[in-house]
């Protein structure tokens, strides 16, 4: 099995985790949305979200209870779900889960480092009453034992990519998916305490011995790794 492989399949477990933990998290629901499709086919498509707001007959115990697809009317696309649920949670995955998957990864020889990147969205999200970008962006590189590079980037569903873009080769992610091809390393002293205690506890409390058993099938493996996911965000680690 190639570094390569070792190393995705290892980083699979942790976007599982990541994802379900954004799923556990309530969601401002959507009244409905609007779309701007640019003149220039390079630019990213523009979305505003029209909110549903709590003086418009919605308390915030009620409000709390919308997760992933409940927040957005009916059949809305799956790429508009997983950009919400994603959105501004760059911080918080990379934050909450670097020091588990660093531990994790020295097993097989691999290090970690937490950069900065000016991101390329293939779509926007335009809310009324919060910022508007460009934002800068937290992804963690992730040097082999041979000393090729990649990129893990959890929360890149947020920008209408879809999930298997999480992993990729260093240079092709910079080339394809930020603006510049830029990066920084991030200034670790600002980021102290983005971290989420249940995703932090969680990654750090992966059963591998479960999910290593070679008698499963990457299939199996997925479905294991979620449900301890959504075990642990439901009734705690």
């Amino acid at each position: 099995m190639s570094q390569e492989t070792v190393l995705r399949e290892i980083l699979e477990v942790y976007f599982i985790v990541c994802q379900e933990f954004l799923e556990s998290k309530p969601l401002r629901p959507v009244k409905r949305l609007t779309k701007q499709t640019p003149q220039n086919p390079d630019d990213p498509i523009k979305w505003t979200l029209h909110i549903h707001h709590e003086n418009e007959s919605w308390s915030r115990d009620v409000l709390s209870f919308f997760y992933g697809s409940t927040a957005f009317p009916a059949n809305t696309h799956n790429t508009l779900v997983r950009a919400y649920v994603n959105r501004f949670k760059c911080d918080v995955a990379i934050g909450s889960m670097i020091r588990s998957i660093a531990t994790k990864l020295r097993e097989v020889g691999a290090r970690v480092e937490w950069l900065v990147v000016q991101p390329k969205p293939l779509l926007e999200f335009f809310i009324e009453d919060e910022p508007n970008g460009p934002f800068e962006h937290s992804v963690m590189s992730v040097t082999a034992s041979n000393g090729r590079q990649f990129i893990f980037d959890p929360t890149v569903e947020q920008f209408g990519y879809e999930g298997n873009f999480c992993f990729m080769p260093k240079m092709e992610y910079l080339d394809t998916l930020t603006e510049d091809g830029l990066y920084q390393l991030a200034p670790l002293e600002e980021k102290d305490d983005v971290g989420a205690e249940k995703l932090v506890s969680m990654c750090s409390n992966i059963k591998w011995d479960v999910l290593d058993d070679e008698s499963l099938s990457a299939e199996q493996r997925i479905q294991k790794a979620r449900e301890m996911a959504r075990f642990a965000f439901c009734f705690g680690v």
